[in-house]
């Protein structure tokens, strides 16, 4: 797959942790042009019966509200419902010495669309 290529054209569903609103809103408009499903929590759902859809790429906020999101990707990954593309997004140094024990990706705050594309294109070669 290239990035002139759509998302879409490989990956149906993806989920976004993300507590800011209007952050969500871009990334809904982004996942939409790349013909791909977005399911938005604005906190982390700690049931994981509430994550009923199996997604393909998994976005999380590092801070949701108050709370680091290491615990709940530690809990999906120890259940094998981590999804194959994993990315957690932070404007916080550091993270990836948290979360190094994960198969994630860190992308770092601000960040445009193209180099997000970019990350989740080339996931997998990292």
């Amino acid at each position: 797959m290239t990035t002139q290529s759509k998302l879409g054209e490989i990956y149906k569903r993806v989920l976004l942790i993300e507590d800011n609103s209007e952050i969500c809103e871009f990334y809904k408009d982004f996942f939409d042009s790349e013909g791909l499903s977005i399911d938005i929590f604005n906190q982390i759902p700690w049931d994981q019966n509430e994550l009923t859809d199996s997604y393909d790429i998994l976005i999380c906020d590092w801070l949701v509200g108050v709370q680091s999101s290491q615990l709940w990707l530690t809990d999906l990954y120890d259940n094998c419902k981590l999804p194959d593309v994993t990315l957690v997004s932070t404007g916080m140094f550091g993270v990836e010495d948290e979360i190094s024990h994960l198969p994630v990706k860190v992308i770092y705050k601000p960040f445009d669309f193209e180099y997000l594309k970019k990350v989740i294109v080339q996931y997998n070669q990292f």
